[in-house]
């Protein structure tokens, strides 16, 4: 059974998958809230996602909801640049001012192992007082020769300069299976590591799926770990698949007393379709939480719904649901040759590329060769001109070669 292990301070910016795994990527995610006055849900945001040939996401846009004009107003765009395995190497993001003008806002830079395991992650904001790119945190990962990830470290940016704060540790069993977590953090500015808490994960013969997990906190005065809260779990099988239900209990110092309950559906192709926590008052187990999802035929996620529990009512509601488009913006057609104009042309310092599509929405991977087919520039570029410094090149002749849309165009440039 796949196993979920949900720690917050391991999502990091990485807005999407890749096409080489079996589930396609969606082209257009819609989020709607609720509305705290009607208690209906309102649209909130979408993001639409570019795909390459391959079906990897090579850029994305975020449009939100504006409810006085009932339309949606653009907001974000992001531009990736991946290697030859689909990954994103870096992502640039802009944002749109109230003139209606794209902005610099931040950049996002991944580095890989052989394997295509992420190493590191920078993420960067844009300041346009300096005219640079200032750091703003570094996550990094390091792994066993198995594969299986070995530790996590996360650096925040402290006036412009990373330093460390929170790391955890991951350990393994000798049947491969998650043995322990440990969680360290970096307490008043002393850039040295320390204990913060830990959990140990414990299984029933050759179950690859753990029957309990026993969470620590670290006792900092008593250097010691100090027994927290235990979660237990039972695996049902039911005709529709397979339900695991966990018992959160906490210890008192004298024996265990339970405080939550959390109901796991699986479906017949183990996609987690349902979770419900449940809250014990004392006598009997409260709902309060619910999370839903549904798939479609190839696993890939369709709607995705989360709900509290409404006294009033005696019934769940919606808090946010997302619905998942595959479809919107896939192409149907083979790629068209991009339209360009290439001027001046002989150039003298710089060199100005006007798309004709029209489409300033669409991703642009422009780079510049010399006579040798050696590349001197690439940048992504969303927009409809381009302007190229040509300065500090020597005279010459370049080829400029522009991806756009699926399709490719070679212009050649002379620099006399």
């Amino acid at each position: 059974m796949k196993k979920i292990f949900f720690l917050s301070f391991l999502l990091f910016p990485c807005m999407f998958v890749h096409a080489q795994n079996t589930v396609p990527n969606p082209t257009r995610i819609t989020y709607e809230v609720e509305d705290f006055q009607s208690g209906d849900l309102v649209n909130s945001n979408q993001t639409y996602q570019y795909l390459d040939a391959n079906g990897n996401v090579e850029a994305s846009r975020e449009d939100h909801w504006n409810m006085s004009t009932n339309t949606w107003d653009r907001s974000t765009r992001t531009v990736f640049i991946l290697n030859t395995s689909g990954k994103p190497t870096s992502a640039i993001s802009e944002n749109i001012d109230p003139l209606g003008d794209w902005n610099l806002s931040g950049r996002n830079t991944y580095t890989y192992d052989a394997n295509l395991s992420i190493l590191s992650l920078l993420s960067e904001s844009w300041d346009a007082v300096t005219g640079g790119w200032m750091p703003q945190g570094l996550n990094a990962f390091t792994y066993y020769p198995s594969g299986k990830i070995q530790s996590f470290k996360i650096q925040n940016s402290v006036q412009g300069v990373l330093k460390d704060n929170l790391g955890v540790d991951y350990f393994y069993d000798s049947a491969a299976r998650l043995d322990s977590i440990v969680v360290h953090s970096v307490f008043n500015n002393t850039q040295t590591y320390q204990y913060q808490s830990s959990t140990k994960y414990l299984y029933t013969g050759g179950n690859s799926a753990s029957s309990s997990e026993l969470n620590y906190n670290w006792d900092a005065t008593a250097n010691n770990w100090i027994l927290g809260t235990r979660i237990s779990y039972t695996t049902i099988p039911t005709g529709n698949g397979t339900q695991r239900i966990g018992l959160s209990e906490s210890w008192t110092g004298s024996g265990w007393e339970t405080f939550l309950r959390r109901t796991q559906d699986f479906d017949l192709k183990d996609n987690l379709t349902r979770t419900m926590t449940e809250l014990w008052t004392g006598q009997a187990y409260k709902p309060n939480f619910l999370n839903e999802t549904s798939y479609n035929a190839d696993n890939s996620i369709n709607v995705n719904s989360f709900s509290d529990f409404d006294d009033s009512i005696n019934n769940w509601d919606y808090i946010s649901r997302q619905t998942y488009d595959y479809s919107t913006f896939v192409a149907t057609h083979a790629p068209v040759e991009p339209r360009i104009q290439v001027f001046p042309n002989p150039v003298i310092d710089r060199v100005q590329v006007l798309f004709e599509d029209g489409d300033s929405d669409l991703t642009s991977l422009v780079s510049l060769m010399d006579a040798q087919g050696k590349m001197v520039k690439q940048m992504q570029f969303f927009g409809l001109i381009l302007d190229l410094p040509m300065t500090e090149l020597p005279a010459g002749t370049y080829f400029l070669r522009v991806e756009r849309g699926g399709a490719v165009v070679v212009k050649t440039v002379m620099k006399p």
